[in-house]
């Protein structure tokens, strides 16, 4: 019996034992385990882990950043900014980035974020607004209250313009959605926006909101962010409140911004995560950071455009006194089979009725990615945790009197729309495991971490990079990421000639 048969009458049986009522998919199944075999591979083929399993906790308290927002306006054209945003969502409806609008405010509120244009994702409560998950499987009466994140957006000044398209259940990396439409990438429209909140990308990308909320699970917020050339900041885990999101992977999921720069990402972190109003401890100026480049993995397979602008923006940085020191991160080649284990397990979980009594309603794509969830072991989903805590102590060990470790944030420019494939280094990877390959090991650890765009390929497809720092420093990381984006924005204008 090849492991191929021994595969699928495992699947059938295991089926028949749980009583799963469609087991004439068990084919389905075995193709989509075969395109994850790489991740199966990198889980069984870690070393046994010493570290106990691993949950990333929530913080006690955040310190504030203290960096004022830019994208505010005067109370008195809050109204008109509003309008002007609906008639953009209007003149670039092929952008599929919009699910539903919200009714214009009666009496703008003051604050921190006052006159800030923000779009939610459709995973998020937002009052008065059905929650789609940007799926018909779902059935939502208007919320009654907005998740906390957004109360707190309101409570300061910002407005609520809309809710916004994504990947299915966030269950993808590409927002390619059967049921609101393909979001198209405003920067590169024949490149994929990026996943699973293409739509929070793309609004602000176009210039339709200044910045927009999204959830990250594997690089959820940051690929995107990458895909359409903005900011995107996924803070530590649990830094930011969860309540009034529909779950995807509970121990992985964590809300944050999408904006056009870090300040506003910043600003928008503080007022969401309401922690104390205590100052962070960034140095005077950028000479005191340093940043640690792993001297493996993440800078293995490179597309050679991204390897070459982060070859030359790191020298940049190096030379205008940020220090970059090279250090090894082992563990990482197995970080991928990690997050596979606990990501299928967790989410076939929270949508197991779901696929059991209404699976017709699901797009192909996620409803055979939670069926194949319930076929993992639960010594797999045990032995990925403790790989999680052998490779949270190898990171903040590789942090040492480091500021940051720096990364690509994806290993290729935005994937064509409709590739399944894409050539890195000269091999064939699946597009989810390329565009989740650098991000989604900060989730298995729950540290903060920042894409800011820096530059393009030849064909304008815009280039991230990756900043993650210790759970709990995200206003130290937020400082390092401002100072990183002048130094990137004065290159780019003046070539620091």
């Amino acid at each position: 019996m090849t492991p191929s048969e021994a595969r699928d009458r495992y699947l059938t049986a295991l089926a028949a034992l749980r009583g799963y009522p469609y087991p004439e998919r068990h084919e389905l199944w075995g193709a989509r385990f075969d395109v994850n075999q790489p991740e199966l591979d990198a889980l069984a083929n870690a070393p046994d882990p010493s570290a106990p399993p691993f949950h990333p906790g929530r913080p006690a308290g955040t310190p504030r950043t203290g960096i004022p927002a830019t994208s505010l306006a005067p109370a008195h054209t809050a109204i008109q900014r509003f309008d002007t945003a609906l008639a953009r969502v209007s003149e670039q409806r092929q952008l599929n980035a919009f699910i539903g609008l919200c009714p214009p405010p009666v009496s703008p509120v003051s604050g921190p974020l006052s006159g800030m244009l923000v779009g939610i994702k459709d995973i998020i409560s937002v009052r008065d607004m059905p929650r789609t998950a940007g799926s018909l499987a779902l059935t939502s009466e208007p919320a009654a209250e907005d998740a906390p994140c957004v109360a707190r957006l309101r409570e300061a000044g910002a407005l609520i313009v809309g809710t916004l398209n994504m990947h299915e259940l966030a269950y993808g990396i590409t927002s390619v959605n059967p049921h609101y439409g393909t979001v198209v990438n405003p920067r590169a429209p024949a490149r994929i926006a990026g996943g699973s909140s293409g739509g929070s990308a793309a609004a602000v990308a176009a210039g339709i909101v200044d910045t927009a909320l999204g959830t990250d699970t594997a690089g959820s917020i940051r690929i995107p962010a990458a895909c359409c050339g903005v900011v995107g900041f996924k803070p530590t885990y649990g830094a930011v409140s969860t309540e009034g999101v529909l779950p995807l992977g509970w121990s992985l999921d964590h809300v944050g911004p999408i904006t056009r720069n870090v300040a506003d990402a910043a600003a928008m972190f503080d007022v969401m995560a309401g922690g104390p109003a205590v100052p962070t401890d960034e140095p005077d100026d950028h000479r005191g950071w340093t940043l640690v480049r792993p001297a493996d993995f993440f800078f293995e397979r490179l597309a050679p455009a991204v390897r070459e602008r982060l070859e030359r923006v790191l020298s940049l940085l190096h030379n205008r006194g940020i220090a970059v020191v090279e250090r090894p991160l082992p563990l990482l080649d197995h970080a991928a089979g990690a997050q596979f284990a606990t990501l299928c397990v967790e989410a076939t979980q929270q949508h197991m009725r779901l696929i059991e009594h209404h699976p017709e309603r699901l797009g192909e794509d996620v409803r055979v990615r939670l069926e194949i969830g319930q076929f993992i072991p639960g010594v797999d989903y045990q032995r990925a945790q403790r790989l999680r805590g052998e490779l949270d102590i190898a990171m903040h060990a590789a942090l040492e009197r480091c500021d940051a470790l720096v990364t690509p944030t994806l290993p290729v420019p935005a994937p064509p729309v409709g590739a399944t494939a894409v050539e890195v280094a000269g091999r064939s990877m699946p597009v989810h495991t390329a565009a989740t390959r650098c991000t989604a090991p900060f989730n298995l650890t729950g540290m903060p971490a920042v894409t800011l765009p820096c530059g393009t390929d030849d064909s304008g497809a815009p280039i991230g990079l990756q900043l993650a720092g210790r759970r709990g420093e995200d206003a130290r990381l937020l400082h390092l990421a401002l100072e990183v984006e002048t130094l990137i924005g004065e290159f780019d204008t003046g070539g620091w000639s």
